[in-house]
């Protein structure tokens, strides 16, 4: 179990599932490009637990640092392409398909 400032924490199964593949793969990146953890953890400037740990698919690595590791590896590009609307099935519900500026709260 991770934990989130001291506070336990623990990841749907599908979300985990997914962290860990994405740790995985950027693992593999990694070996691919005979890069060590400390060079991968000098590179990104973080510590070599925090690339283990990501490489591991911890949910409470921060995002910045999985984020650091794709720039390392030059794969920084493809993080663009994650929630982009032209790769997201879903339209706009409501406002007749209008796009809100931001999110309202009730």
């Amino acid at each position: 179990m991770d934990s989130l400032r001291g506070v336990p924490y623990v990841a749907p199964s599908d979300v985990k599932a997914s962290l860990e593949m994405f740790g995985e793969h950027l693992r593999e990146a990694r070996l691919r490009r005979n890069m060590t953890v400390e060079q991968m953890a000098k590179a990104v400037g973080l510590t070599r637990k925090t690339i283990s740990e990501a490489e591991k698919g911890s949910a409470s690595t921060r995002v910045g640092a999985y984020v650091g590791m794709l720039w390392a590896l030059g794969l920084g590009d493809q993080l663009a392409e994650l929630a982009a609307a032209e790769r997201d099935d879903e339209e706009f519900a409501g406002d007749g398909g209008r796009k809100r500026a931001r999110p309202r709260f009730l």
